[in-house]
């Protein structure tokens, strides 16, 4: 590294430390100078990738990505992944599949605006513990009031980084554009940020397909919405196109942060044992997204909206006891008709025997 490559990396630095010093420490890798953010957000019918870095000296956002496809890679994505897994799965996404400019760029400037200084000094006891809780709690509101939308699920997870690493030494340099600030001065009417800003639509112009409207319906009314995943049982399940409206099946909520684990608690799904059980919903809907998109939604407990997604039609697992009553009811049906059987034969004998005495 020469002397002018090591003077801009260190005026990159003092963005985010104090001092010269600490700055020396983070270029020798001694020091991990900045909270690594990684959000997984379901919005609607959309789902995004969102990662950033906040600095630990200075309170402030450094820099964020946000990154809204169509892709399946975005649905596959685990917050818990490390930088290089996580990095490479945005862009895997992008490769995969056009960005969503307008969402992506309306959700990172929107970040920007919601982790003030003020924010992360309440909360730096959380993080340094990896609770990211009170993060999504701040994020949810945030991004409810501006999109104007209670489908919203956040998934996170925070750990320590370099600053050097996430701005400098990251593999989505020059292939994904980080967001741009909403603090920083505006930049001239030919500057690439500034044509990214324009193209950017506000949050309350961006498009919704019908499936996206849909969604938004089915969601009104209720708390809150919950990604989960469904319970297979492929040999006695419902099948995928027999459900009917307030059918009983089972869903089984994300249980791998302090966040998912608070809110798998909070509807009942967590056991005596501490484990994540599977919780009941009532079947409302299907709604088809596109090719090989199904998401499947239900009412769940505490006036909660569960949903789920598929590529392809499955069979649905049901609770044990909604088995058993089918199984009852067709045993009592069986029973009658066994009972109109014999009593059709009891009058086709009285009527033959009356003819015979005739």
């Amino acid at each position: 590294m020469n002397a002018d490559e090591n003077a801009e990396l260190r005026k990159l630095l003092l963005e985010s430390v104090l001092t010269n010093e600490q700055a020396s420490e983070v270029l020798q890798g001694k020091l991990k100078d900045a909270w690594f953010v990684k959000l997984k957000i379901d919005l609607e019918n959309k789902s995004g990738i969102v990662i950033f870095a906040v600095s630990k000296y200075k309170n402030s956002v450094l820099e964020i990505y946000s990154v809204f496809t169509n892709s399946q890679v975005n649905t596959r994505v685990r917050t818990f992944e490390d930088f290089t897994q996580i990095t490479s799965h945005i862009l895997e996404a992008v490769q995969d599949a056009t960005l969503e400019v307008g969402i992506s760029e309306t959700l990172g400037r929107l970040i920007y605006r919601a982790v003030t200084p003020e924010v992360v000094i309440k909360q730096v006891s959380d993080w340094t513990k990896g609770d990211a809780t009170p993060l999504v709690i701040v994020l949810e509101q945030a991004i409810q009031e501006e999109m104007r939308t209670k489908n919203i699920q956040i998934q996170a997870d925070i750990e320590s980084i370099s600053s050097l690493d996430f701005r400098v030494n990251t593999p989505l340099r020059n292939k994904v554009s980080p967001i741009k600030s909403p603090f920083q001065q505006e930049e001239s009417p030919t500057s690439p940020a500034t044509t990214v800003k324009n193209i950017a639509k506000p949050a309350s112009s961006v498009a919704r397909s019908p499936a996206d409207e849909r969604v938004r319906q089915l969601s009104e009314g209720y708390e809150r919405v919950y990604s989960c995943k469904t319970v297979l049982a492929p040999v006695r399940g419902i099948d995928f196109d027999k459900l009917q409206i307030g059918q009983k099946i089972l869903f089984m909520l994300p249980f791998q942060t302090p966040n998912e684990k608070a809110m798998a608690r909070k509807l009942g799904a967590v056991g005596k044992d501490g484990l994540n059980h599977p919780i009941v919903g009532e079947f409302l809907e299907i709604v088809e997204g596109g090719k090989s998109e199904f998401h499947i939604f239900a009412e769940g407990p505490h006036n909660s909206l569960l949903r789920a997604f598929e590529e392809r039609p499955v069979k649905i697992a049901v609770p044990q006891e909604d088995q058993q009553s089918v199984k009852d009811r067709f045993r009592g049906a069986s029973f009658w008709v066994h009972v109109a059987i014999a009593f059709t034969l009891i009058l086709i004998c009285f009527f033959v025997f009356f003819l015979n005495q005739g």
